[in-house]
C-alpha cells in the first residue's frame, strides 16, 4: 500500500497461493436442516436465531432430526441405536474436507517434565532450552528430509520447498494439571516451491518421516541435557507390557513419576460416566464434536477447587507441594534433585567402524523381526533408537545415526526391491539428491538377503517331490478307523488326509480356516503315517498352539523358537534328534511363524531327509515378519485346502464367517441381522459387554469377555473381581500382586502371561503365556498356589508342585509325576466320557490282558496294580481282508508305557458286513463298493 498498490494488489501480493476450499454443505442436507433447526429453536423462545445453544438440546435436536431424516429416507424408524448412529455419522459428515495444516507434539519422558518442575528455576530454565533445541532440531530434520509437494496433472512430479510454516505452542501442564512440558507444532499446509510458487504440503512424506522425527526429537533432547546439566539416562520398562524401554533421568522416585501418570485415569472414569449418561439420554453414541467437548467437560469436573488458571510461579510451588506428599517430605525431595543433578558421567563408547557395523546389525535385526520389508523412515527410527541406547557422546549422535543407517541399507546388508528404472531424467527433472522427481521420497522398500534366502529356499523346498509317501491302504485304513471312532471325515478333509500322506512332496502347504475341521484331520493324518511305519513330530509359532497340536497327532510337539534357538546353539533337542527319511514333521499355525524361523525349521528337517507338512490360514492374522510366503507358496506350487466348516451349528453364520474371511462385506449382514453388532463410545461398549458377560456367569455360562488393550483389560477384570467379592460368602484372604498391577487372592482366575518350562503342569505340561487357572491360596510372602482346568475341560488341579494325586471331573488323565511312579494311590473320580483313554507311564508294570468298556465309577490305582483296562471303546476289527465295521482289531502298536494287546487270531467279520475277495472286483457296483481294494495279507498283523 505504501508503493501505491491498491488493496486488491496488495492481498495478492501476501496471498500464500490459492485460498482453501470451502465445501458448502447441501441445502437440503443434514447440517443444512440442523441449522434451521436450530434457528427455530431460538425463534421460538424469543432469542435471535444464532444464539447460542445448551449442549443438550443442541444433541437432542440433532438426534430428534436425524431420526425423522432416516424415515424419510428408508419408509420406517430406525430399528435400533446401530442404525440411528450409522446414519447419522454418514449424513453428518462433510463430503470433502479441506486439509489447512498438521499437528505435531513433542513431548519429553515423564522424568524430564518433573525435574523441570521440581529443579531450581536456574536448571528449570536449561531443561526448558533443551527442550526447545530438540523441537528446533526435529523441525529442520524434516523440512530437509519431509517437506515436498506435488505438479503436474495428479500431481505426478514430486519437487522440494523452501521449507515449512510452522508455529510452535509450548505448554506446561498437562489436562490433569501434572507437570508436562510439551510443545505442539501447527504446520501449515502451504509451502513455496524453490521457483517462488505457493503450493499445497505433500502429507505422504511428512505421515511417514513422524516417527523418525519424534526418535531425533528424544536423542537431541537427552543429548543437549547430558550436556547442560551433566544428567544421566537409564532404561526403564515402557508403560505398557511389551512396548520398548524408555529412557528417563536416572535418580528420578518411580513413585512420584507413577503418582503423576495417574490422574489421567480421573478423567477418563468421569468421561465414560458422561457418555454413557449421553447415549441413554439420546438413544445414540456422541458424534466426535459431543464426544470432544465430553472430554473437555470431564476435564474440568475432575480439577480440584484451586485448579483454575495459575502462573508458573504458582504452578512449581503446587507441584513441590505435591512432590513432598508423596516422597514423605522436602529433605527427601531435595536429597532426590542432588542425586539427579551430581550424577557422575560413565564412559562412553567411540564411534569406530567397528561399532557401526555391530550397531547396523543390530538395528537391522529389529527392523527385520518386525517386518519383511521397509524403508529408510524405519531404519532411520531404528537407528536413532540404537545410538540413544548406546549412551555416545552428545557431538557424535548425529554422525553415529547417520553412519548406522548408511551400513543398513548398504548392499551388503539390505537389497532394493523392484526393477530400477531405465529411464534417466536430465537434470532438471532430478531433485538434490539426484532422485528423480518421478519417484517419491523415501519410498523405496528395502528386504534383508536373509529374509529373501529364506523365502526362496521355502518356494524351492516346496517344489521337490523325492519325499517319503505312506501306502494308501495304510491311509484309507486310518479314514475307516476314524469313522468307526465316530469322527467321520468329510470329504475335503478325507482328501486332504490322502494328499499330504501320499504326495512324496518334501514341503506342502496345507490352507485351512478356523473351524474347517483341521485338527480331526490332521490326527487321522498322523495315524496314517505312524501305521505305515514313519514318525510324527509337531512344531507350532507358540506354546499354546503346541499344545493343541500335541493333543491332536499324539506325538512330540514343541515351539519353532525353541527349535531355532538350540540349532543356532548348536544344540540338538531330543525331539528332532531323531528326524530321518520316514519323518513327517507338521507346523501349526504356519502363518504365525516369521520367514526366517520358519526356513531355519525346514531345512533343518530337510538336511535329515524329513517332510514337512505346513498348515495355517494365509488370510488370518500373520506374523508382521512373515513376508507373505504362504501365499506365495501356493501360487507357486498349489495347497491342500479345507473349505467347508464344521464347527459352526448354523449354516449361516459359517458362511458368513467364510465370506468375511474372503474379504466379502456381505458377511457383515449375518452379524447386523442376528444383533450382533453393537455401537457407542468405548467406555460405553465396555459397559454393555461387561453387564453382558455378568448375565451369562449368572447363568452358568462360562463365557468371554475380550477387550481391544491391557488397561481395558484390567480395568474390566478389577470390576469383575469387585464384584465377584461382594457376593462371595467369605473374605479372599490375602492376596497377590499381579503383573498388570492388580491383585488376586483365592478363588480369582488368572492367566499367565509368559512360557516358565520349569513349573511342569503334568509330565508333559507346563506353564504356558495364556494358560488359564484359579488361584487356590496366597502364602504369606505373596506367592500363589494356582490351579488350571484340565487338558480336555475337567475341573481344576493343584498345581503348586508336581502332583500326587489328582480328581478331573471328566476324562480322566492320571499321570505319575515326572520323578517316580506315586507312592500312593491315585484316585480319578468319575467315569470318562466314551472316546477318551487315559495314559499309565509305569513301564515297570505288567501289561493288562484285557480291555473293557465302561470302566467303574471309581478306579484306584497305584505303581504296582496298573489299570487293567484302556479305557477306549471296544476297537474295530484287524483288517484282513473284510470291511472294518463293528468287529474288534487289534490296536496299532502302542508307544512305551502302553501295552497293546494283539489277537492270537483275526476274528470273522460280523454277518452282514461287506466282505472283499482276494481277487479285484470286476463290475462296475463292485469297484464303487471296492474302490480301495487290495489284496488281504495272508495273515493277521497288529495296526
Amino acid at each position: 500500500m505504501a508503493q501505491g498498490r491498491t488493496p486488491q494488489q496488495a492481498r495478492a501480493v501476501g496471498t500464500l497461493g490459492r485460498p482453501f476450499f470451502a465445501f458448502a454443505p447441501r441445502p437440503d442436507g443434514f447440517r443444512a436442516r440442523c441449522a434451521q433447526e436450530f434457528a427455530a429453536f431460538n425463534t421460538a423462545r424469543g432469542r435471535p436465531a444464532t444464539a447460542p445453544i445448551r449442549d443438550g438440546d443442541r444433541a437432542r435436536i440433532r438426534s430428534d432430526l436425524a431420526r425423522a431424516m432416516f424415515a424419510e429416507a428408508y419408509g420406517r424408524a430406525a430399528r435400533d441405536t446401530r442404525e440411528l448412529s450409522g446414519f447419522l455419522a454418514r449424513v453428518s459428515r462433510p463430503a470433502t474436507t479441506a486439509v489447512a495444516g498438521y499437528d505435531l507434539a513433542f513431548s519429553p519422558a515423564k522424568s524430564v517434565s518433573a525435574l523441570w518442575a521440581l529443579a531450581p528455576r536456574a536448571v528449570a530454565e536449561q531443561i526448558e532450552a533443551a527442550h526447545a533445541a530438540a523441537v528446533a532440531d526435529a523441525l529442520a530434520w524434516l523440512e530437509d528430509n519431509a517437506c515436498f509437494t506435488r505438479l503436474g496433472t495428479d500431481g505426478v512430479r514430486q519437487v522440494e520447498t523452501t521449507g515449512l510454516i510452522a508455529a510452535v505452542f509450548t505448554h506446561r501442564d498437562s489436562r490433569a494439571g501434572d507437570p508436562d512440558l510439551h510443545s505442539h507444532v501447527a504446520v501449515s499446509n502451504k509451502v513455496q516451491t524453490r521457483d517462488g510458487h505457493w503450493r499445497a504440503l505433500d502429507g505422504r512424506v511428512l505421515h511417514k518421516a513422524a516417527v523418525a522425527a519424534s526418535e531425533r526429537y528424544d536423542n537431541r533432547l537427552e543429548a543437549h541435557l547430558v550436556t547442560r546439566l551433566g544428567v544421566g539416562f537409564t532404561d526403564r520398562s515402557g508403560p505398557k507390557r511389551g512396548r520398548r524401554t524408555v529412557r528417563e533421568i536416572a535418580g528420578m522416585d518411580e513413585g512420584l513419576l507413577s503418582a503423576w501418570s495417574s490422574r489421567r485415569r480421573d478423567i477418563d472414569a468421569r468421561r465414560a460416566v458422561l457418555t454413557g449418561d449421553f447415549q441413554r439420554d439420546h438413544g445414540r453414541p456422541p458424534t466426535a464434536v459431543e464426544a470432544i467437548a465430553l472430554a473437555q467437560r470431564a476435564t474440568l469436573e475432575t480439577r480440584g477447587p484451586k485448579h483454575q488458571p495459575r502462573s508458573l510461579a504458582e504452578q512449581r510451588a503446587t507441584w513441590r507441594r505435591e512432590a513432598r506428599a508423596v516422597l514423605g517430605g522436602a529433605d527427601r525431595v531435595d536429597r532426590m534433585l542432588g542425586r539427579v543433578l551430581g550424577a557422575r558421567g560413565s564412559p562412553r563408547p567411540r564411534v569406530t567402524e567397528a561399532w557401526v557395523r555391530s550397531a547396523a546389525i543390530q538395528a537391522l535385526d529389529i527392523v527385520s523381526g518386525a517386518r519383511a520389508t521397509w524403508q529408510i523412515w524405519h531404519v532411520r527410527a531404528e537407528a536413532e533408537r540404537v545410538v540413544r541406547a548406546a549412551a555416545l557422546a552428545p557431538a557424535e549422535v548425529d554422525v553415529a545415526v547417520t553412519r548406522v543407517t548408511e551400513e543398513v541399507l548398504s548392499p551388503s546388508l539390505s537389497v532394493p526391491l523392484g526393477e530400477p528404472d531405465p529411464v534417466v531424467e536430465p537434470p532438471e527433472l532430478r531433485r538434490s539428491d539426484g532422485a528423480s522427481v518421478y519417484t517419491v521420497a523415501g519410498a523405496q522398500l528395502y528386504s534383508s538377503r536373509a529374509v529373501m534366502d529364506a523365502e526362496a529356499l521355502l518356494l524351492a523346498a516346496a517344489g521337490c517331490t523325492d519325499g517319503c509317501r505312506t501306502d494308501p491302504a495304510m491311509v484309507e485304513l486310518a479314514l475307516l478307523e476314524s469313522t468307526a471312532n465316530g469322527a467321520e471325515l468329510n470329504p475335503g478333509q478325507a482328501q486332504l488326509v490322502r494328499e499330504l500322506a501320499g504326495s512324496g512332496a518334501r514341503v506342502q502347504l496345507a490352507l485351512a480356516p478356523a473351524g474347517a475341521g483341521k485338527t480331526t484331520a490332521l490326527a487321522t493324518l498322523a495315524r496314517a503315517w505312524t501305521a505305515g511305519g514313519g514318525t510324527v513330530l509337531g512344531l507350532a509359532p507358540s506354546a499354546v498352539a503346541t499344545a493343541g497340536l500335541r493333543a491332536c497327532l499324539g506325538a512330540p510337539c514343541d515351539t519353532l523358537t525353541k527349535l531355532t534357538w538350540c540349532l543356532d546353539a548348536g544344540h540338538l533337542p531330543d525331539l528332532v534328534a531323531g528326524i530321518g527319511p520316514t519323518t513327517l514333521v507338521v507346523v501349526d499355525e504356519a502363518g504365525m511363524a516369521g520367514t526366517r524361523e520358519l526356513a531355519r525349521a525346514v531345512e533343518f528337517v530337510l538336511g535329515r531327509g524329513g517332510s514337512v507338512r505346513l498348515v495355517g490360514d494365509h488370510q488370518q492374522l500373520t506374523s508382521v515378519a512373515a513376508g507373505g510366503v504362504l501365499a506365495e507358496i501356493a501360487a507357486t506350487h498349489g495347497a491342500v485346502t479345507l473349505t467347508q466348516l464344521v464347527r459352526f451349528t448354523d449354516p449361516a453364520e459359517a458362511a458368513a464367517t467364510v465370506a468375511i474371511r474372503d474379504g466379502d462385506t456381505l458377511g457383515l449382514g449375518f452379524y447386523l441381522d442376528s444383533d450382533r453388532v453393537h455401537v457407542g463410545d468405548l467406555a460405553t461398549c465396555a459397559e454393555q459387554a461387561y453387564a453382558a458377560w455378568a448375565a451369562d456367569r449368572d447363568r452358568g455360562v462360562d463365557a468371554l469377555l475380550l477387550a481391544g488393550t491391557r488397561e481395558l483389560v484390567a480395568q474390566l477384570n478389577q470390576r469383575a473381581r469387585a464384584d465377584r467379592l461382594t457376593h462371595a460368602a467369605a473374605s479372599s484372604g490375602a492376596e497377590a500382586e499381579l503383573a498388570d498391577d492388580t491383585r488376586a487372592g483365592a478363588g480369582d482366575p488368572i492367566i499367565t502371561r509368559a512360557n516358565n518350562r520349569q513349573l511342569p503342569i503334568t509330565a508333559t505340561e507346563w506353564v504356558k503365556n495364556g494358560d488359564r487357572f484359579t488361584v487356590r491360596a496366597v502364602r504369606g510372602d505373596g506367592a500363589s498356589t494356582s490351579s488350571t482346568r484340565a487338558p480336555d475341560g475337567g475341573s481344576p488341579c493343584l498345581r503348586a508342585t508336581p502332583p500326587s494325586t489328582c480328581s478331573w471331573a471328566t476324562r480322566p488323565r492320571c499321570t505319575a509325576p515326572r520323578a517316580s511312579p506315586p507312592t500312593s494311590a491315585t484316585p480319578c473320580s468319575a467315569a470318562p466320557s466314551p472316546g477318551s483313554c487315559s495314559t499309565w507311564r509305569s513301564p515297570a508294570a505288567a501289561p493288562p490282558t484285557t480291555c473293557t468298556w465302561p470302566p467303574s465309577a471309581t478306579e484306584t490305582r497305584t505303581a504296582s496294580s496298573p489299570p487293567p483296562p484302556c479305557h477306549r471303546p471296544p476297537p474295530p476289527t484287524c483288517w484282513s481282508g473284510c470291511w472294518p465295521a463293528t468287529a474288534p482289531r487289534p490296536p496299532r502298536p502302542a508307544p512305551a508305557g502302553r501295552w497293546p494287546t494283539p489277537p492270537s487270531s483275526c476274528a470273522p467279520p460280523p454277518s452282514g458286513t461287506p466282505t472283499r475277495s482276494a481277487s479285484p472286483p470286476t463290475t462296475a457296483s463292485q469297484r464303487r463298493l471296492q474302490k480301495n481294494w487290495r489284496t488281504p495279507p495272508s495273515a493277521c498283523t497288529p495296526g
